[in-house]
């Protein structure tokens, strides 16, 4: 029976064996093709998407370092302004003004300034202008006084005027009135 057995196996099973072997190989021939197809695939788009993805972090990082360097340099050139703008005034300078017009922080700081530094030319303004009315007050005071001083020195003159005349008047009123005495003694 086993020679029997392995006979019907070597006569019948393998001629059957031999075909399903051949479409397995097919099968794993065709299967391979497609596996080292969707290999291939799938390597370019790695390597496609690995080139995205360089280029969008290479431009990202581009663009945040621009942005940056804007970022600072905004600040920076708003911060010289403001002091270039703080200094003048300290010096005296009320017409300084840091000409920013960013609606930013600094930017909000600016417009403050500006309104203080009006605030203070305003102020400068009105005492300066008191200033020149107390001038104008002092210089017709000053008039005044003068007109005062001359008229004084005028009533002086004249007071010392009238004062000779009276002496000049009692020193001849004397001599009449010695005159008269010697002339009723010789009458």
């Amino acid at each position: 029976k086993y020679t029997e057995a392995t006979e019907l196996t070597i006569n019948k099973v393998n001629p059957l064996f031999a075909a399903a072997d051949e479409a397995a190989k097919a099968l794993f021939a065709q299967q391979s093709k497609k596996a080292k197809a969707a290999y291939e695939k799938a390597l370019k788009n790695y390597r496609t998407n690995l080139m995205i993805v360089s280029t969008a972090i290479g431009a990202s990082v581009l663009v945040s370092l621009i942005l940056g360097l804007a970022i600072m340099r905004s600040i920076s050139q708003a911060s010289s302004a403001l002091i270039a703008a703080t200094t003048a005034m300290a010096n005296g300078d009320l017409t300084a003004r840091p000409n920013i017009t960013a609606d930013d922080e600094l930017g909000t700081i600016a417009k403050s300034f500006d309104k203080m530094g009006a605030s203070f030319a305003q102020l400068i303004s009105q005492v300066s202008s008191s200033s020149n009315q107390v001038a104008v007050a002092a210089n017709q005071v000053f008039s005044t006084a003068e007109r005062i001083a001359t008229g004084a020195e005028e009533v002086a003159a004249q007071s010392a005027t009238v004062a000779t005349a009276g002496e000049e008047m009692a020193a001849t009123s004397s001599d009449i009135a010695r005159n008269c005495q010697g002339a009723a003694d010789g009458a």
